[in-house]
């Protein structure tokens, strides 16, 4: 972490001796950890529906909140991470990256098999003149 990153103090701890970091979220334990849990988890898969996504939208809110609690995206590896994938051709992302591991609890409410999820992604279309616009 940069010096100004180290000065603030988050309400979460990140680091808790005797677990493994996790390679996706760069937390110990994983932010989806059963030591992590919280009431607002759902307990169960959901059948497939097109009504998932605000479903979706509310527990990724809720886990961008946990990771902003604990600083983690504030970590070096993920500032880093996210830098690349703003230098994509094909992609910019806007948001903060959802690790994997959030997007897999997240994912119990899952879209029908014909209605792809749309990612935390920006298609970039260039234009001639080489301008870039952005899709939402």
């Amino acid at each position: 972490m940069d010096e100004a990153s180290e000065q603030i103090s988050f309400p979460m701890t990140r680091h808790s001796e005797g677990f493994r970091e996790c390679s996706e979220c760069f937390c110990s334990p994983c932010i989806t950890d059963e030591t992590n849990k919280q009431l607002w988890w759902p307990s169960r898969n959901i059948d497939p529906h097109p009504g998932n996504a605000p479903q979706r939208k509310h527990l990724y809110q809720r886990f961008w909140a946990m990771m902003a609690s604990c600083g983690a995206w504030c970590d070096d590896r993920y500032v880093a991470k996210k830098n690349i994938a703003r230098k994509s051709k094909t992609t910019w992302h806007k948001r903060e990256l959802m690790p994997d591991c959030v997007l897999k609890v997240c994912r119990v409410f899952p879209n029908p098999v014909k209605q792809p999820y749309m990612g935390h992604k920006w298609k970039q279309k260039c234009t001639s003149d080489n301008q870039i616009y952005v899709n939402q």
